[in-house]
Formats: C-alpha cells, structure tokens, sequence
C-alpha cells in the first residue's frame, strides 16, 4: 500500500478488528453511520412523492414511527423504491412505511451475525 501511486479506497464492516498499524496506512477514515431521523423523513418524502402521493398525505405520526427507525441506510429507501414497482396496486404513506420497516427488520435479524471476512489465525 506504501508504494502504490495511485487512490486506493477500501471498506469494511469491521473496522474494530483493524489493527493500529494498519490504520496508520489510511489518510482518511470515513465512518458511514445510520441515517439521522431527519434524513429518513427527506428520502421517505423522495420516495413517496416519486410514487405519486401527495405531501398532504404524510402525517405527523408517520414520520414519528420512521424517526423511531434507527437503523436505516440510504440503501434501504433505494430497495424499497425498486421494490415498489413489483408491488400490487398503488401503496399509501403507512404501506411505504411498512416497506421499509421491513427492510430495519430483515438487519435487526441479522444483528448477532458477523458480517464480512476475518482470518482466525
């Protein structure tokens, strides 16, 4: 890595098991953490008005349930957007909501499951 002349970017979803030497090799380290509340609500509203609902249709009590979402990821609104296309009939703001709480589920499942590769060495 010292020698190469080039960008080199890497990821993991293991950042804890990185040793100090190896960190020290990084620039930058850029932590991608969960979307804030407020966040979710501004792609919840994207991804709601791109399937044709109404502003008005958004309740208060809706964006409180997805602000008590606190694991979602910019990729969990894409999948559910792609996900609507296949769905029956028109969704409202609470059937979206449900969508993507799905998504938070399938990862809350998840939670105890290494993800990515270790050596035990």
């Amino acid at each position: 890595m010292e020698t190469f002349q080039g960008l080199l970017v890497c990821a993991t979803n293991l950042f804890e098991d990185l040793d100090a030497a190896s960190l020290r090799r990084f620039d930058l380290k850029i932590r991608f953490d969960y979307l804030r509340p407020e966040q979710s609500w501004v792609l919840f509203r994207q991804l709601t008005e791109q399937g044709g609902l109404p502003r008005g249709s958004l309740s208060p009590e809706i964006a409180r349930m997805l602000g008590a979402m606190d694991n979602l990821t910019p990729g969990d609104f894409a999948t559910v957007g792609r996900r609507l296309r296949f769905l029956p009939g028109p969704l409202d703001a609470r059937g979206v909501l449900e969508e993507i709480a799905k998504e938070a589920r399938v990862k809350s499942s998840q939670a105890t499951r290494p993800i990515g590769f270790t050596a035990a060495v």
